[in-house]
């Protein structure tokens, strides 16, 4: 019954690059790689604190994505299937791999990968879109500088990108989008806009994926900088969409 009535109260409004971000996983993308070895910093702020899942998978790679398909900041934690052709430059070997996205390549052309791995060199590769390895855990948050009048939440450990979000307002019963931020959180914007204040908790949110999935989550407490559990939910898998193998 509680899913039933926010199900009925959610609008059915899309993220603008919602359908480009769910091309991303059934079309394939020409495009080039090369290397800067960072590992998990950037300006997706995946790291410090807890790594996600996929993040651990022994044949996942951090990597920072071309800025056109980045989509501001919405495919932040996305999983790639990276396929190598042929070396450019350079003499570094490259497998195929599967990437995990915590930057941006600000100069890459759409379908150019930065690998944040040690190397040297360029080579002409395809990338596609793959569901991440989450297997059998849960999504997680951490929020920053956030407080009782402001609210900035990042959605971690998630299968799919998350392409909205909307937060629940207890007094009016009314569902209010989150903003995206362009370092892969999500926030609070407009004072005006019916956003109840003092925030209370615990936080009520639902989360669109680009395959149209809605769950519901409730986080318990505005902790900032740490990573906080909900209640355990996770996108489901789509078996028409590929998907990362995980590697102990």
């Amino acid at each position: 019954m509680f899913n039933l009535i926010f199900a009925s109260l959610i609008t059915a409004s899309f993220a603008a690059y919602e359908t480009e971000i769910l091309q991303m996983y059934t079309h394939v993308f020409i495009g080039n790689a090369s290397f800067y070895g960072t590992g998990y910093a950037g300006m997706c702020q995946i790291a410090p604190n807890r790594l996600p899942h996929a993040a651990l998978s022994r044949n996942t790679v951090p990597a920072a994505l071309n800025k056109p398909q980045l989509y501001g900041s919405l495919t932040c934690g996305m999983c790639l299937r990276l396929t190598p052709h042929k070396s450019l430059v350079g003499h570094t070997p490259l497998q195929n791999e599967y990437v995990y996205i915590t930057d941006v390549c600000e100069n890459c052309l759409a379908g150019d990968i930065d690998l944040a791995t040690n190397g040297d060199g360029l080579w002409a590769i395809d990338i596609q879109a793959v569901q991440c390895p989450v297997q059998n855990t849960n999504i997680s948050y951490k929020f920053q500088g956030s407080q009782e009048w402001y609210i900035k939440l990042q959605i971690r450990n998630s299968r799919f990108p998350v392409t909205e979000v909307q937060m629940y307002q207890p007094l009016s019963k009314q569902w209010l989008p989150l903003a995206r931020s362009l370092d892969g959180f999500w926030e609070i914007r407009d004072i005006g806009a019916g956003y109840e204040r003092p925030i209370q908790t615990p936080i009520t949110i639902s989360m669109r994926s680009p395959d149209n999935q809605v769950i519901y989550d409730i986080i318990p407490s505005i902790q900032n900088d740490v990573v906080l559990d909900g209640n355990g939910v996770q996108f489901a898998y789509n078996s028409a969409l590929l998907e990362v193998p995980f590697v102990v």
